[in-house]
């Protein structure tokens, strides 16, 4: 049987992105893993005694013939090695069950499961909907045992449900959870329960789901508290410290250094991503439309949507915009479009701002469907798994590139084939560059082709229908989220502004219309000049709305606007001169509108950044 070596160490290049005062050394270990494709056989692993006879016979009831190469790469590793182990894995390579399995067959050894009900895993993961995901794949696997077998019981613990309800799971004998799914911020608050604790006290398997999310939520120091809070519970009981595994789809500086503190430096590292892969998904066709304004977008996406519904049976997509706000209110536009247009395609929403019950009833709405668009905020972006996903539409540059790269992986998952399309208006030009950077090719490109039709069904939509979200305040969340922007992508403030005021004109159905905004918001929270906001809005003394407007609206989940990017602000010494006029450079270019399945024909002219109100002959709108 030939067998590759694989170093599970941290590899030259993963030294270039860590300082050298937060990653020094880190002991090298060797693992011995499969090469052929035949060794990721489940029938080969149980034959090793990798996996015991309850899961292999429970993943053959699932019609599992072979692990994934994820599972494949770190099952055995973690069943094996006793230090901690960081593994970089990518988004939608079954690492649920690659880090799930070695939990349960933990549980199934553990003496005495009877006279010993305590927590034998714990699973952090971001977000409450990821979490339950999480919790149900695993329970997908110990359903499926024998009644001989010893009972797996998995739990959750999660923010907006009942605590005294999730406490209640660990007193009863029969049903004390040996698996224990949780977000950070209800963990930290119930590991001052005394139940909880006794249960925590001899954890050997703590993982970190999503570790790069985790930190980039703010959830850092609730880790560390969680870290320490276990700590102290074994240290009482004199149990041996749990072995910590983190999973993250991108490792950093950040990622590396906080797997230090929550390791120390003898730990293992398993990359299951080969180096000469692109970063995004080769099964991934990925294009792009540019746009004048966010109102634009809203129509290209529309159109977009529309069509393919029309033309694919299955067709089934997820859109992402960058606020609670946004995403609620392009859902009411996008599911007055294809009522009006008598298109068969249910549309849901899903955001932080949603009570549990809803998010639930959306995601599991949109998962049976076949066919479907699901309109959400980044709380769908990491982890969640939605079969069947035929497209990515981004509406609207993500928080950064990395974020990108975890929205398109919502589609051309388990092997297959899946399409990407981001709607970018000219003020937000300079993402595609930073795309670049990373050597991430976006091979399509299109320009939006007005359609009078489409753009009077959004306008109408936008007048017309009851909102839950006004069209003030969705423009309100638009402008502090871009506000942290600015400065991540070297956007020029002023076009953004600009941006934001003309859509809400044309959205209004009043073109040229000043967007009425409060001075409070413009002047003293975003600091952006009076000059500056005096030309784009027409400024309200107070509050122009009652209820939270300053990012009060942002969840656990940390996906409305107003960035965290809090010293990024217009104006001041963050507008960045310098012109967006660039070309693409390249043939590839196409026109949104026509016969195309953007709707457009071929134009192989350069189509530039800069002013198109004068390329394209459209005279000014505004």
């Amino acid at each position: 049987m030939n067998t590759l070596t694989l170093q599970v160490t941290l590899a030259k290049r993963c030294f270039s992105l860590a300082s050298r005062s937060s990653i020094r050394s880190f002991s090298s270990t060797r693992f011995q893993a499969n090469e052929n494709n035949d060794d990721s056989e489940i029938k080969g692993f149980y034959e090793k005694g990798i996996i015991s006879e309850p899961v292999y016979n429970s993943l053959t009831n699932m019609n599992f013939t072979n692990f994934t190469p994820v599972q494949t790469q770190t099952i055995e590793p973690i069943s094996k090695i006793e230090k901690g182990i960081v593994a970089r894995a990518k988004t939608g390579t079954g690492k649920t069950l690659a880090f799930g399995i070695p939990l349960i067959e933990k549980a199934l050894k553990r003496e005495n499961p009877a006279k010993n009900p305590d927590v034998i895993g714990l699973v952090i993961s971001p977000t409450r909907d990821l979490a339950y995901q999480i919790r149900d794949e695993l329970i997908k696997v110990t359903k499926q045992f024998d009644r001989s077998v010893p009972r797996v019981n998995i739990h959750c613990l999660v923010g907006a449900e009942p605590k005294y309800q999730q406490i209640k799971a660990f007193t009863r004998f029969q049903s004390t959870p040996q698996v224990v799914v949780a977000t950070p911020g209800r963990l930290y608050d119930l590991l001052d329960d005394p139940i909880i604790q006794d249960a925590m006290k001899n954890l050997e398997f703590k993982v970190l789901d999503e570790a790069d999310r985790l930190l980039d939520d703010g959830f850092k120091d609730n880790l560390l508290e969680i870290q320490d809070s276990i700590a102290e519970l074994k240290q009482k009981s004199g149990s041996p410290t749990e072995k910590t595994l983190l999973f993250s789809a991108t490792i950093d500086r950040n990622v590396l250094g906080f797997a230090e503190n929550l390791m120390g430096k003898n730990l293992t590292y398993i990359d299951t991503v080969d180096p000469n892969e692109p970063e995004t998904h080769e099964n991934i066709d990925q294009s792009l439309i540019t746009t004048e304004n966010f109102f634009e977008s809203f129509v290209a996406s529309s159109v977009f949507i529309g069509k393919q519904a029309e033309e694919v049976e299955d067709f089934k997509s997820v859109v992402f915009l960058p606020t609670v706000k946004s995403v609620s209110y392009f859902k009411d536009l996008l599911f007055n479009y294809v009522k009006e247009q008598n298109i068969r395609l249910p549309v849901f929403e899903l955001h932080g701002k949603l009570s549990q019950a809803q998010r639930d009833r959306s995601v599991q709405n949109f998962r049976q469907r076949s066919r479907g668009v699901l309109v959400t905020s980044d709380v769908g972006a990491r982890g969640m798994d939605f079969p069947g996903v035929t497209n990515v539409v981004q509406i609207g540059v993500p928080t950064d590139t990395t974020n990108y790269v975890h929205r398109i992986g919502r589609t051309a998952r388990g092997g297959k084939k899946g399409q990407a399309l981001i709607v970018l208006s000219q003020a937000e030009a300079p993402f595609v560059r930073q795309l670049k950077d990373r050597k991430i090719q976006i091979a399509n490109k299109y320009s939006y082709e007005p359609s009078p039709e489409a753009e009077e069904l959004i306008t109408s939509g936008s007048k017309n229908v009851r909102h839950k979200y006004s069209l003030n305040e969705t423009m309100e969340s638009m402008i502090g989220f871009y506000n942290g922007m600015v400065k991540n992508y070297r956007l020029r403030s002023e076009d953004v502004l600009k941006n934001i005021s003309d859509s809400y004109g044309l959205l209004d159905g009043t073109p040229g219309t000043l967007p009425r905004m409060s001075r409070t918001l413009l002047i003293t929270a975003l600091h952006i000049p009076e000059r500056v906001a005096s030309r784009y809005f027409n400024l309200a003394r107070g509050p122009v709305f009652s209820g939270d407007r300053f990012g009060g609206d942002q969840n656990e989940d940390a996906d409305d606007g107003f960035s965290r990017g809090g010293n990024n602000r217009f104006g001041g010494n963050n507008r960045f001169g310098g012109s967006n006029n660039r070309s693409y450079g390249d043939n590839n270019n196409r026109s949104y509108g026509g016969n195309n399945k953007f709707g457009g024909n071929r134009n192989n002219n350069n189509n530039r950044w800069g002013n198109r109100g004068n390329s394209n002959n459209r005279g000014n709108r505004f």
